[in-house]
């Protein structure tokens, strides 16, 4: 994972390695050589030129032409700014979880795939008008969830590094270091124990302050995961509000049903049942 080097990026918060641009890139290039009205022309032109001539030079300059249009395309500054544009406004690629040693970092990112999971099919399994469109309330996503895995980065480098600087064993050899300085009697040696001791309280401290700094990023990416997490039952809830909205006579369904079932008991009670000490005639 180190030497991929996309760690590296997202710990300082560049998570472009994650996003799609290249791929935007190569179809917008694509989309511009397919779409070039001038060039569909001219190959038809080499295409009927061919079928008169015979020359099969027609033909092989129809495909090498669309390979130039491309190649410009692909050179062209603004198709690639456009992409990279985009490219930051889409949802990115999540690191794997399993690319995570940290636990807590670990977590994040599986919380994300999960929360991302159940946004899309929330979205998708809604009704597809335009009455009951999404525009403009999921445009805030894609930067939490890129959030969330720049913050997963940080707690897997200080989890890394904590994971190898344990405190129990500092924490005993500073009680030790204590220990010896009060059996002491030699003032100088005394002095030399408590610099000792001053040198490990302040690697002490410098380790539990990277331990609560953790702690504060782990908070920081479950506080936004929280907030994904209940995307999907607002969207479900917000649709189920449009529907309801929409059906004006819905209220007065149950009172349709009694009506019908009175109907019938009222008819039923009319005909009556025959009566049973009539005689036939």
């Amino acid at each position: 994972m180190w030497r991929s080097g996309w760690l590296e990026r997202d710990l300082i918060g560049d998570t472009s390695a994650h996003e799609c641009a290249t791929r935007l890139w190569l179809a917008a290039a694509a989309r511009a050589a397919v779409r070039d009205r001038r060039l569909a022309a001219l190959s038809l032109a080499l295409a009927v030129g061919g079928v008169l001539s015979g020359l099969p030079l027609c033909w092989l300059a129809i495909p090498m032409m669309y390979l130039l249009r491309f190649a410009l395309a692909l050179l062209h500054g603004k198709t690639r700014r456009d992409a990279l544009r985009d490219a930051r406004s889409l949802p990115i690629e999540l690191p794997p979880a399993l690319s995570f040693s940290d636990e807590g970092a670990k977590r994040l990112i599986q919380r994300l795939e999960r929360a991302r999971w159940a946004t899309e099919s929330a979205a998708g399994a809604g009704p597809c008008s335009r009455a009951f469109a999404l525009t403009g309330l999921l445009d805030g996503i894609p930067e939490l969830e890129r959030q969330v895995v720049v913050l997963a980065a940080r707690a897997e480098y200080l989890g890394r590094f904590l994971d190898s600087s344990a405190l129990t064993p500092l924490r005993t050899e500073l009680v030790r270091l204590e220990h010896e300085r009060e059996k002491e009697a030699d003032p100088a040696v005394r002095a030399g124990l408590q610099r000792v001791i001053t040198r490990c309280q302040e690697q002490l401290d410098t380790l539990q302050a990277l331990t609560a700094r953790k702690a504060a990023v782990l908070r920081t990416g479950e506080e936004i995961l929280r907030t994904l997490e209940q995307v999907p039952a607002r969207i479900v809830s917000l649709q189920l509000a449009r529907v309801d909205s929409c059906d004006a006579g819905l209220p007065d369904a149950l009172p349709r049903t009694d009506a019908i079932v009175e109907g019938f008991t009222a008819l039923e009670q009319t005909i009556g049942p025959p009566d049973a000490d009539a005689s036939p005639q």
